[in-house]
């Protein structure tokens, strides 16, 4: 029987691995697991100020009880909210969650003397304001600490899936490098990609190639040989993985423009030079004559 609980334990363990897709879910349940600790002092806590108090009022209670004057109703209620430790805390516990309204447990020490339904007035309050607000806050910085942990788990992750699909695509790249030379060439990238093999494995990397010429014609714009290495060729393809992105586009409308400007400076400069030139030549000739 322990072993078919354990293979249950196990089997739960596993389905707790699905929800890294969830990432909401995920940071709930680990908030709650990880406030354990705190829950657990937080009890204690509560448990020594209960105590504190619930001397206090056993005491008002039992000297109240002795008392032969006293009417057996009011009696009756002091006994049944406040004579004894346990049944003391267990109403001071009430009060504080909400169990038992503390208006009606308070109403038998009033009887006792006003100044036990002072003090009561003064645990309720106390313990709502007070206690209770910083041990909300404690929670909320531990869940905090939590989901902050969680962003990173998340960053690790992504850097993780950016480091597997590096290494695919040098594996991609050690495939079309049919030679072993360490380059890729366009004679060595054009077959491969007519092959649907090849073009499956692209697409299982999302990878999105419409113009194969152009794509390799990019890479390999540094190269003197015309020749892609493997640096190259997976900082390329990373760069082309899935659909274009807004970003992207206006990185391209940038560098088109930047260009532009370029080759109108570069015409400006052309026309200058001309001008000067035929302005010599005119000079020349006139010398000559």
């Amino acid at each position: 029987m322990r072993v078919c609980r354990l293979v249950r334990v196990v089997r739960v363990l596993r389905m707790v691995r699905v929800l890294r897709f969830f990432r909401e879910l995920r940071c709930m349940l680990y908030s709650i697991a990880g406030s354990l600790r705190s829950l657990f002092f937080c009890f204690i806590m509560i448990s020594l100020i209960n105590f504190v108090f619930a001397l206090i009022f056993v005491q008002a209670a039992v000297g109240f009880m002795m008392d032969d004057n006293v009417d057996s109703s009011d009696k009756a209620d002091l006994q049944a909210y406040w004579l004894g430790l346990p049944i003391a805390m267990d109403s001071l516990f009430q009060a504080l969650t909400g169990g038992r309204d503390w208006a009606e447990l308070g109403e038998p020490l009033r009887n006792t003397n006003i100044v036990y339904y002072v003090v009561f007035i003064f645990y309720v309050g106390f313990s709502h304001f007070a206690v209770l607000n910083v041990l909300t806050g404690i929670f909320v910085e531990n869940a905090i600490k939590i989901s902050t942990n969680d962003r990173d788990e998340v960053i690790l992750e992504s850097l993780e899936q950016e480091r597997q699909y590096a290494a695919e695509i040098k594996n991609l790249f050690h495939r079309i490098d049919t030679n072993g030379s360490g380059t890729v060439s366009w004679e060595e990238l054009e077959p491969q990609l007519e092959d649907p093999a090849v073009l499956a494995y692209l697409s299982s990397l999302e990878l999105t190639i419409q113009d194969a010429r152009l794509f390799f014609s990019i890479l390999s714009q540094h190269s003197i040989n015309r020749e892609v290495d493997i640096d190259a060729f997976v900082d390329g393809c990373m760069r082309v993985k899935g659909p274009a992105m807004g970003l992207d586009l206006q990185g391209i409308v940038f560098q088109l423009g930047q260009n532009r400007e370029k080759q109108r400076k570069e015409r400006e400069v052309q026309t200058v030079f001309m001008q000067d030139c035929r302005d010599y030549f005119k000079k020349s000739d006139h010398h000559v004559h």
